[in-house]
């Protein structure tokens, strides 16, 4: 959320969900998410109620005050998340969705570059189908993934991450989001 660009609309995705401490910077605990009409029309369709109080989308929808009917009482959350997230957000309308989004896109273009120039190879080939809030980058043959990235963590406090799944000891992770995505922070990356 925040870090690229996501049309949901035009893509015609009916439900998209995201974390609130990565790119927008809030408080981790927080999943903002989204409906189209036609995912609350199958939702409202449903022949059976949910099984778990908290899956209820429609509860969900009134406790939060989304259909024009009056609020209920769902569950409490805690406000000083609600009070983070209501920065986080301040501070990234202030800054404004586009110029966000293309930070993110300058200090993932940058890391690639440099990435390219010390001889290493991005896992995804095509520039256009990679993400830059995650740069996933091949780790070379007969190099242990994980020394590299506990030598970075223990010299210079910069996490890297491995692989996940059919990944695993296969690529390196480098998370470009919220105040991460800085140039003073890729180059330290690099």
């Amino acid at each position: 959320l925040g870090g690229t660009e996501f049309l949901m609309d035009e893509w015609k995705v009916d439900v998209a969900y995201t974390g609130s401490q990565k790119s927008l910077g809030g408080p981790a605990g927080l999943t903002p998410i989204s409906f189209s009409k036609r995912a609350l029309t199958r939702i409202r369709k449903r022949k059976s109620k949910p099984k778990v109080y908290y899956f209820d989308i429609l509860l969900i929808g009134q406790y939060w005050g989304c259909y024009g009917t009056p609020r209920i009482y769902h569950h409490t959350i805690s406000s000083t998340l609600l009070y983070g997230l209501r920065e986080a957000l301040a501070h990234f309308c202030a800054v404004g969705l586009k110029a966000v989004v293309r930070r993110h896109q300058e200090c993932s273009k940058r890391l690639q570059l440099g990435i390219e120039e010390l001889g290493l190879e991005m896992f995804v080939s095509r520039e256009d189908e990679r993400l830059p809030t995650v740069n996933t980058i091949k780790v070379p043959f007969g190099v242990d993934w994980k020394k590299v990235a506990e030598y970075a963590m223990r010299k210079y406090s910069v996490e890297i991450s491995g692989g996940l799944g059919p990944t695993v000891e296969h690529v390196f992770r480098i998370g470009l989001m919220g105040e991460n995505a800085t140039v003073e922070r890729v180059d330290m990356v690099l």
